[in-house]
């Protein structure tokens, strides 16, 4: 059987997995804390959104959460 193989980007993990199954790969795999799965990938994706839709989004998250998006925000926009 193949060996799971290493992927340079998000875009070959994706292609990988969508043409092939976990199941062929069980013995493979780890299990690791969801923080130390993926730290190297990271992508950034442009939404747009009523002001209103995305304070009402904010909010609904836990405090601190929310607290350090409206700095950032606040920093964006200063």
């Amino acid at each position: 059987m193949s060996k799971i193989p290493d992927f340079r980007t998000l875009d070959e993990l994706v292609d990988f997995w969508e043409e092939h199954d976990f199941a062929d790969y069980w013995d493979d795999l780890e299990e690791v804390e969801p923080e130390e799965a993926m730290p190297s990938f990271s992508r950034q994706v442009a939404i747009q959104m009523p002001l209103n839709v995305l304070i009402e989004a904010i909010d609904q998250l836990p405090t601190e959460d929310a607290r350090q998006i409206y700095k950032r925000l606040g920093e964006r926009l200063a």
